[in-house]
């Protein structure tokens, strides 16, 4: 029997030239939910990962170079959040969390189940791309083929749920962005609130 190994993680907004630090915590690799623009970091030294967590626990703004081969203390950014940068980061919180409760790991199963039923339609013959996939369509359908013609309804079910999910991922992208780029913490309230208000 294999043991649950438990890594130490930061998960981090991209900065351009640095990360932000949003949280820092313990997981085992597999219970991770990689979605909604959320990058995780693994930390191995110990001493670091504490040093971050206690300067997130007393409200410091923590901030890592990227594309370090090893990250030490004394490469960790601390700054004092404004409100305006405070009020954003509380916003874009909320928007990742949002966006992956409503996807959560059905969008993984969603994409494999994709994967698969594309494979098992192009190895029966109809490849299903660009211009020509309404006559592939209607080729299954008119196969005599019960089994393949379940696959392509299933296959398209699938796409369906997918291209709902990607709408989401894409305008939870386009409203981090213009957070970001906000300039007053009303703008901020307003972006978030319409974001909100969309998924109703």
């Amino acid at each position: 029997m294999s043991e649950t190994t438990t890594e130490m993680y930061l998960d981090v907004f991209d900065k351009g030239t640095s990360y932000l630090v949003n949280k820092a915590f313990t997981s085992n690799r597999t219970k991770l939910n990689f979605l909604s623009d959320s990058t995780y970091i693994i930390i191995t030294d110990t001493d670091v990962f504490s040093y971050i967590s206690e300067h997130l626990i007393a409200g410091d703004m923590v901030q890592i170079p990227k594309n370090l081969p090893n990250l030490t203390i004394q490469d960790i950014i601390l700054n004092t959040p404004d409100s305006l940068e405070l009020t954003k980061m509380n916003a874009e919180i909320k928007i990742k969390a949002t966006v992956n409760q409503r996807l959560g790991n059905a969008f993984f199963y969603d994409y494999f189940v994709y994967s698969q039923l594309n494979n098992q339609i192009t190895n029966a013959g109809y490849v299903i791309t660009g211009d020509d996939k309404d006559s592939q369509y209607l080729a299954i359908l008119n196969s005599g083929d019960d089994v393949l013609i379940g696959k392509l309804q299933k296959f398209l079910e699938t796409q369906t749920r997918l291209g709902v999910n990607n709408a989401l991922y894409e305008a939870s992208t386009t409203a981090l962005d213009n957070i970001e780029a906000a300039l007053t913490e009303a703008d901020v309230t307003t972006l978030l609130e319409t974001f909100l208000d969309s998924l109703n």
